[in-house]
């Protein structure tokens, strides 16, 4: 009796410490997530591109209004030839409860919910399994690189995955359906990426003949939703009748002349995948460092698993094979989609070992070099970034080089409903009105916000002082504010109207 209770003690310290570690887990992500998202808004870090013009837009469909690439294009045209993203507008009635900040909030909630529900789908497979794919998850390079960089709502379809694998395992067809049809929607290529998940997902559950047959049928409508919408949607309300985003001319010029290309040279399409195929020295050493970080993710387990690598496979061409190489990077939102898998998929393998030490052992190492890998990697990558917008253990992440307090009473020198053009890192924070325009764009634009302290993108410098200059001395410009850390111009009145 004695040594029954003194084994009931011993497990009773166990959940205890197992339940410590995950609530841990969660908090510690969310304040360090938090402080990198959050603090660099704060300190204008963020951008018009994104997060500028996706605040602009959940004001816009908020509004009940049609969001346009005004922001950041002379021509506008309909942002939903841009990028077919859905998402955007589903999220869009938060901005009455949070602000300019909803989008940041919404995306660091979806990555803490995805942890959970991968916590609950590892579960099954052992207790310490499962938290440990939640360290994996939320430590993970991809999730610090995209939370340091704006908001992107393939972001949250990555976060939301887990709970997809939840749903269909647990036979709930309406959640599942609910969870597959936001991530289609919320970006076009996310459409593609679902044909190779359910496709991977029917593998995992071929035994389950009516899940699976459900899975094939989800691959194939994924399928047609992208072909759809990248040959029908996007042509019918672009200016130019084509999709935007196709930078691939290693594959061709078109989604078809890609596929055909694919299908005829599947050796030069495997090693464009691993080679600089632009030519450009700067790209060299890119693609080598980021499966290097993937390998020392564990990507090697999924060989026991190859239905999680097949799932993949579209993340690595459409990554590996664009034609921007800082794409091939493992900095940004360009690795998220490696996160859901991975852990998943390692996880699942993990479980399936049996003697308890050995997988102790394993679920160790395989969070230990994950987290050592992401520590590498905030300190310094291959490419150029900047570090401090990433780097929350650095004290410098929370400074800034002017008084940010001082930018932000300036703001409210600018009415509310005035149009405006303004620098890239103050668009963001204006983004909440019927007009706003990056700099130097100007438009009809009431008032010109801009900064000599910040990088002048996407002037030169020397055209940007000049520029800054003339428009500070022109007649059609009143000069509201000029601090060193901000200069505030409002257009001058002629007669009784405004220009």
């Amino acid at each position: 009796m004695a040594w029954f209770c003194s084994e009931l003690t011993v497990m009773k310290k166990l959940i205890y410490f197992r339940s410590s570690i995950l609530i841990l887990t969660f908090l510690s992500a969310a304040v360090i997530y938090g402080s990198i998202s959050f603090v660099n808004h704060n300190l204008f870090r963020t951008s018009a591109l994104d997060l500028g013009v996706y605040n602009n837009a959940i004001y816009k469909y908020g509004h009940f209004k049609m969001a346009t690439s005004a922001v950041y294009e002379e021509e506008a045209r309909n942002l939903f030839s841009d990028h077919f993203d859905l998402l955007v507008p589903i999220l869009s009635p938060l901005q009455y409860v949070l602000g300019n900040y909803t989008l940041l909030i919404v995306q660091i909630l979806a990555l803490l919910l995805g942890a959970y529900g991968l916590y609950l789908y590892i579960k099954p497979k052992g207790e310490w399994a499962a938290v440990a794919s939640v360290v994996y998850f939320l430590s993970f390079y991809g999730v610090f690189g995209a939370v340091s960089y704006d908001y992107h709502s393939n972001v949250i379809a990555a976060a939301i995955l887990p709970w997809f694998f939840v749903f269909v395992r647990d036979k709930k067809l309406v959640p599942a359906l609910a969870i597959f049809s936001l991530i289609l929607v919320s970006k076009e290529n996310m459409a593609l990426w679902m044909v190779f998940i359910c496709a991977g997902m029917a593998i995992e559950f071929w035994k389950e003949s009516k899940v699976r047959n459900l899975l094939i049928l989800g691959s194939v409508f994924s399928a047609f939703y992208f072909i759809l919408v990248l040959s029908v949607i996007i042509p019918a309300i672009a200016p130019t009748k084509e999709y935007f985003h196709f930078d691939f001319s290693v594959l061709g010029a078109s989604p078809k002349e890609a596929l055909v290309y694919i299908i005829s040279h599947p050796f030069e399409t495997l090693k464009s995948l691993f080679e600089n195929h632009m030519g450009d020295p700067n790209g060299d050493g890119i693609k080598a460092e980021t499966y290097w970080a993937l390998c020392f993710a564990s990507l090697p387990v999924l060989i026991r698993k190859p239905q999680f690598i097949l799932m993949l496979i579209p993340i690595l061409f459409q990554k590996m094979l664009n034609d921007n190489a800082y794409k091939w990077s493992i900095d940004v939102h360009y690795n998220i989609e490696f996160a859901p898998i991975l852990a998943i998929g390692i996880f699942s393998v993990l479980g399936l070992v049996k003697r308890q030490a050995i997988r102790w052992s394993l679920l160790l190492i395989v969070c230990g070099l994950n987290i050592w890998s992401t520590s590498r990697i905030l300190k310094s990558t291959y490419v150029y970034r900047e570090d401090l917008k990433i780097q929350f253990q650095n004290e410098e992440h929370y400074r800034t080089h002017f008084d940010h307090e001082k930018v932000q009473e300036a703001r409210k020198l600018i009415p509310e409903e005035a149009s405006v053009s303004a620098h890239y890192p103050f668009v963001p924070h204006l983004a909440f009105r019927d007009e706003i325009y990056e700099f130097p764009i100007l438009h009809e634009a009431k008032y010109i916000v801009f900064s000599k302290l910040f990088y002048p993108y996407p002037l030169s410098k020397d055209h940007f002082d000049s520029y800054t200059e003339e428009l500070k001395i022109s007649k059609d410009w009143d000069v509201v504010l000029d601090e060193e850390e901000i200069t505030i111009l409002k257009r001058a009145f002629k007669g009784e109207e405004q220009l």
